[in-house]
């Protein structure tokens, strides 16, 4: 089984903020969306050998100032 991980960096400085590793192999290029003042990024995953997928991760909320 192929695994894959998807990574979140700051634009300014390339420093990695955070990283989800995955069971599936992820391809095509990730989407980030709002849903109730939430925010989500989706990426699909799987095919060929495994289930194909869409697959959302939430992103932590921030505590208000």
């Amino acid at each position: 089984m192929l695994g894959s991980s998807l990574q979140a960096r700051e634009k300014a400085t390339g420093k990695l903020l955070a990283e989800v590793l995955v069971d599936r192999a992820l391809h095509g290029a990730p989407v980030s969306y709002m849903q109730g003042g939430r925010q989500y990024i989706a990426v699909t995953g799987g095919g060929m050998t495994e289930p194909a997928e869409l697959i959302a991760f939430a992103l932590p909320q921030r505590e208000a100032p």
